[in-house]
This record gives C-alpha cells, sequence and structure tokens, in this order.
C-alpha cells in the first residue's frame, strides 16, 4: 500500500506544482524541454505547438494564405479537373470522379449537387478540339499555377525562400497532376472490387470478420485523407520532411478535415435565412467557406508539422533561431567539411536538403549560412536546368585558411552596414580585440580546410574499421 502511494505521489506532486500560474509558465517555457521525463516533455510539447499555431491563427498568418488560395482554387478547380479527367478516361476510371467529388460536397447539402453538376458540366464541355493548342496550353498554366500557389504557401510557413527550379515545376507538376488522379482513383477502384468479391462476401458473413471489414471501411474515408496529407506535406515543401512530422500532420489534419464535415453539413442544413438573404449567391458563398475552412485545415496540418520537426521554433514569440557568432562559425565549417568530403571522395555534390539531414539544422538557419559561404566565394551553386542545385568548393581547401572562413562568417553583415567604421572605440578595446586576433592566427593560423576535410575522412575510416572489427 506504501509502495502504490509512493508511486501515485510522484506521479500527482509534479502536477499539483504546475497548477501555479507561474510555475506552469516556467515549466511550459523552460529553455530545455529535453531535460524534461519523457512524458511531461510529451505534454509540453503539444502544449506549444497547440499556443504557437493559436498564435499563428491570431496573426491571420494562415487565414490569408487560405483566402489566397481559395481564390485560386475558384480559378483553377474546372481545368484541373478537366485535365484529371482526360487522364482517368485515358486509364478507363474516369467514373470514379462523380462520387468523389459528391463525398467531398456533402456538407454543403443540396447547394453541393447544384456544384457538382456545374463542375461535371464545365468539364464533359471542355473540348481539346475547340480549345487550340493555346487554350490547352491556358488550361494546364492555371492548374500549374495552382500548385505553385500551394508550393508558395507550404514554404511560407518552413521559412523556405527559393522554390523550386521552373523545369523541375514543370516535371513534378505534371507527374501529381497526371499519375495523381490515376493512382488515387485506382486505389478506390480496387478497394470497392475488393468489397464487392464474392470470395470477400463469404469472409464477411463470419464474424467477427464481417464487423472487421464494415467498421475498416467505415474507417477507409479517414485513412485516405490522412495518408494523401501525409504525402502532401512531405512533397510539396521545398526542403525535407522528416516522415514522422508528417504523419503527426496529416493524421490531425485528416481527422478534424473528416469531423468538420459533419459540423458544416449541420450549419448549412440550419442557414435557411442565409440562403434567403443571398438568393443565388448562397450557394457559391457557401462553396467559398467550405473551401476556405478545408485550405486552413491543410495548412494548418503543414504547420504542426513543421513545429513538430523544428522543436526551436516553439518559444512564447514564435521566433525563428537566433544564432550567436559561435555556432554561425561551427555552421560554417561543418558545411564546408560535409562539401569537402563529398569533393575529395569524388562523390556526387550535396543538395540542400541533404545538408539538412546530415547536419541536422533548420532549413532557414542552414540556407543563411549557405549564402554567406557563396558570397564569399567558399562555395558554389551548380543550378542546372532539370536538376536539384547542388553546392561545390568554389576554391581550392589546400590554400583555404580555417581563420579566414571564421573571419568572413563573423563579418558577413559588416560590409553592410559598415558600423565597424562608425563606431567610437578605444584604445584599450582596439587592443584586446587584437590580441584575440593574434591568438586565433598563433592557434589554427595555418590549418586549412584541406586539413579538417582529411581528418574527417580518417576518422569516418576508423570508425567504420572499429564496426567490422566488431561485428566479426
Amino acid at each position: 500500500m506504501e509502495i502504490q502511494q509512493n508511486i501515485l505521489g510522484s506521479l500527482l506532486l509534479p502536477l499539483v506544482g504546475l497548477f501555479s500560474l507561474s510555475n506552469f509558465k516556467n515549466w511550459l517555457w523552460q529553455p530545455d524541454v529535453m531535460l524534461m521525463p519523457a512524458w511531461q516533455r510529451w505534454i509540453n510539447l503539444t502544449i506549444r505547438v497547440c499556443y504557437r499555431v493559436m498564435m499563428d491563427l491570431s496573426k491571420k498568418r494562415l487565414t490569408m494564405q487560405a483566402t489566397s488560395l481559395v481564390y485560386t482554387t475558384l480559378l483553377s478547380l474546372v481545368p484541373l479537373l478537366a485535365v484529371s479527367f482526360s487522364t482517368l478516361k485515358a486509364f478507363g476510371v474516369h467514373n470514379q470522379i462523380d462520387p468523389i467529388l459528391a463525398d467531398f460536397l456533402t456538407p454543403l447539402g443540396p447547394q453541393g449537387d447544384v456544384i457538382r453538376l456545374r463542375i461535371l458540366e464545365f468539364v464533359e464541355n471542355i473540348n481539346a478540339s475547340v480549345l487550340g493548342s493555346m487554350g490547352l496550353l491556358l488550361l494546364f498554366y492555371t492548374v500549374i499555377s495552382l500548385i505553385q500557389k500551394i508550393e508558395e504557401s507550404f514554404n511560407d510557413i518552413w521559412f523556405v525562400k527559393h522554390n523550386r527550379h521552373f523545369s523541375q515545376k514543370l516535371s513534378q507538376y505534371l507527374s501529381v497532376i497526371v499519375v495523381g488522379p490515376v493512382l488515387i482513383f485506382s486505389a478506390i477502384g480496387l478497394t470497392a472490387s475488393i468489397e464487392n468479391n464474392a470470395f470477400m462476401q463469404q469472409i464477411m458473413a463470419i464474424e467477427p470478420f464481417g464487423s472487421l471489414i464494415v467498421l475498416t471501411a467505415k474507417m477507409l474515408p479517414y485513412v485516405l485523407v490522412i495518408i494523401a496529407f501525409t504525402f502532401f506535406y512531405m512533397i510539396v515543401p521545398n526542403t525535407h520532411v522528416k516522415w514522422g512530422c508528417a504523419i503527426i500532420g496529416g493524421l490531425i489534419s485528416g481527422v478534424i478535415w473528416e469531423t468538420t464535415s459533419w459540423f458544416f453539413a449541420a450549419f448549412v442544413a440550419g442557414s435557411v435565412n442565409y440562403v434567403a438573404v443571398y438568393s443565388v449567391f448562397a450557394t457559391l458563398i457557401i462553396f467559398m467557406i467550405w473551401l476556405q475552412l478545408n485550405w486552413l485545415i491543410i495548412l494548418i496540418g503543414s504547420n504542426i508539422t513543421f513545429y513538430c520537426q523544428n522543436v526551436g521554433y516553439l518559444t512564447i514569440d514564435g521566433g525563428a533561431f537566433r544564432l550567436s557568432n559561435r555556432v554561425k562559425e561551427r555552421l560554417a565549417l561543418i558545411v564546408l567539411v560535409k562539401v569537402g568530403h563529398n569533393a575529395y571522395l569524388t562523390r556526387p555534390p550535396l543538395t540542400m536538403a541533404e545538408l539538412v539531414l546530415a547536419i541536422n539544422s533548420p532549413a532557414e538557419t542552414l540556407g543563411e549560412i549557405v549564402e554567406i559561404l557563396c558570397n564569399h566565394n567558399l562555395l558554389a551553386k551548380l543550378d542546372q536546368d532539370g536538376a536539384i542545385p547542388v553546392f561545390i568548393p568554389n576554391r581550392p581547401f589546400d590554400i583555404t585558411f580555417v581563420r579566414d572562413v571564421i573571419s568572413d562568417v563573423r563579418n558577413a553583415e559588416d560590409s553592410r552596414y559598415h558600423l565597424d567604421d562608425r563606431i567610437v572605440s578605444t584604445s584599450g578595446v582596439k587592443r584586446i580585440f587584437g590580441q584575440i586576433d593574434d591568438a586565433v592566427n598563433d592557434s589554427i593560423g595555418k590549418k586549412t580546410l584541406k586539413d579538417l576535410v582529411l581528418e574527417e575522412i580518417k576518422e569516418q575510416k576508423k570508425n567504420s574499421e572499429a564496426v567490422s572489427k566488431k561485428s566479426l
């Protein structure tokens, strides 16, 4: 009995201590959350993510992006469905588009049926022979502009400054437009055929398999939406997204998506006065509200994915990483060693996503460091048509001194503001900084980047040999 009380007390005491508002704030915004026990860390990070998402919503950041996507969607919806319908028709699965569209518009009630019939009428009236070459180009441009706008919104959430190259966009976007619908609707058709299979019907007659299959069929919309959102969050941002974080974002946004459909359907059913006021415009307005809500849910899921992957942004003000000069210098040398390592071993050059993954640093932070290195001609960015940009050394590493790299990173902003030339200093301060520079030169004055890269190669070789011996 005493042991049980001690265990219960050890679990409840931390919670009781958090009831004080000041204690709760100190606990919630503790600088090093990794020092907490696992269960407290999970609760802490969950509350932080919820807080940051609510703050982003209150600042209208996500809402403005969702509104922009609604406008683009209204312009691109019919062309997008027309392209998808043509592709699906070639594979013989075009009949699946009607029930999927009807399911998406179900929360709109009777207005959903009107919108669905109008959209299908527009899609079927699009004729390639009537449109001509310029019309087809405009059709594809409208569709690609929608996906490009989605990418820009996701990149803004992830603080990614650069979008994909045009040729890269063209190939990837077209593959999504052409191949994506075929795979999705083929999977849905395959699921339906399996359910109607005679052997499957016999299994459904046996309990508890029958109830299990029925439950699986009811959960299938949730599963498909979660899978779709997960891949969406992994592929769309122009950066490396960890699959575990994408699953969390896809799971939460998928559940919210399906749950919101029920509430919105109840809202539409009770909006008789709304329809009476807006008359013929009510259908369009309700459809726009539904699109706004859906895009907002998708962006919230991307926001959750971002915060799950970048815990450093879970601060009370939501600010980006503020790096000290020491961390900047360290990151710069690590980037140069990673790039030089591949160059000396004649391996393929590294992309930004590969650098982010190898160094485990946020893309925004690493992008700033790489930009400094490129501006000082330490790295060169190869941006070939149709290929992801890669980075290679821009000067011989055997004549590039480590002290010069540190100086370039430390003084990166000086040339922009020229504050160092205008600040009134004292002889004592100048002498101290001169002594610091002399100490650095005496310590690492002759050490080059080549020395660092060769040390890294030697260390990796030593570790691999030790692992091989241990396995034997």
